[in-house]
């Protein structure tokens, strides 16, 4: 299926990956250097690197978490 990049940067520094597999969207941390967390269940946790994570409706999801800062850059997911 369709892949998609977000970053500031090109994609040899470190991405949020984005892929379908099926009818399912999933979520992959490719080398970033301040992780990628999804808020799921109250509270915020972080990919492990390049393990692919599928994606509940209405999960959010940010470039880097700071517990005094809060989340940076975060969208929402929406399965429909």
């Amino acid at each position: 299926g369709p892949v998609f990049y977000i970053s500031r940067g090109p994609p040899s520094s470190g991405y949020l990956q984005l892929e379908v597999i099926g009818y399912e969207w999933f979520s992959s941390d490719v080398n970033t250097g301040n992780g990628i967390f999804i808020f799921k269940n109250n509270q915020w946790t972080q990919l492990e690197k390049n393990v692919p994570r599928r994606l509940d409706d209405g999960d959010q999801i940010c470039f880097g978490y700071n517990a005094s800062q809060g989340p940076y850059m975060p969208f929402l997911y929406k399965k429909y």
